[in-house]
């Protein structure tokens, strides 16, 4: 609750499983943010309240969370607190710097952005 406080936003109901049960975990080189104990602004790297907020410094919207960036800052992916499904899931979007202005849908929940980023490190493409 003091992560989504602190971020001002509420996290789908998957992601705060997630976090309870695994916290962060590595998906192939990258790891898929978790928390660190607050006070979060000083949290490790893969912290997502951290790295969350360090991206708004550079002005993202103040409705995404940072979930994975590849540390080059080439790709991110935000979770779209914004929206929302019947069973409140929000998207995932890809930020890509080749198209900085474009957050591109790259899955429709938390669960499925695991799985398609398993998928993505099992068929040897990263």
């Amino acid at each position: 609750d003091r992560a989504q406080a602190a971020l001002g936003v509420e996290f789908p109901p998957s992601l705060r499983r997630h976090l309870l049960e695994y916290g962060s975990v590595n998906v192939g080189w990258y790891p898929i943010l978790g928390l660190a104990p607050p006070p979060f602004d000083q949290g490790p790297r893969d912290d997502l309240v951290y790295r969350t907020q360090m991206m708004r410094q550079f002005e993202i919207p103040s409705h995404l969370v940072v979930l994975l960036d590849d540390d080059e800052g080439d790709a991110i992916y935000y979770l779209d607190c914004s929206q929302r499904d019947e069973a409140g899931e929000c998207p995932v979007l890809l930020w890509e710097i080749e198209e900085p202005e474009v957050y591109s849908r790259y899955a429709d929940s938390f669960p499925e952005f695991l799985l398609k980023r398993m998928q993505f490190i099992a068929a040897g493409l990263e």
